[in-house]
């Protein structure tokens, strides 16, 4: 039987304030909430592909390893996106 991603995890020490952040960037379905302080939520762009944010049992030292590739619909999409973070 071939596997399935089944969602991206990454860690954070502030989980809700990085889903967040990511939620309003790319939009999506309601975030949820999980018993052991995770957010997840669904972009709307890739419905099979949940992203979960999952508490860090370490703190930060070094930057994170994660690349999205993102893209917009045009320039002028991606400089208004650039300027509103």
């Amino acid at each position: 039987m071939p596997l399935r991603l089944d969602a991206l995890c990454l860690s954070a020490q502030d989980p809700a304030r990085l889903a967040r952040f990511w939620h309003e960037l790319v939009g999506g379905d309601e975030m949820r909430e999980q018993p052991d302080g995770s957010r997840e939520f669904t972009p709307v762009t890739n419905p099979g592909l949940p992203l979960r944010f999952r508490p860090g049992a370490a703190p930060k030292t070094t930057q994170n390893r994660q690349h999205f590739d993102l893209t917009s619909e045009s320039p002028e999409d991606q400089e208004a996106t650039v300027a509103a973070r």
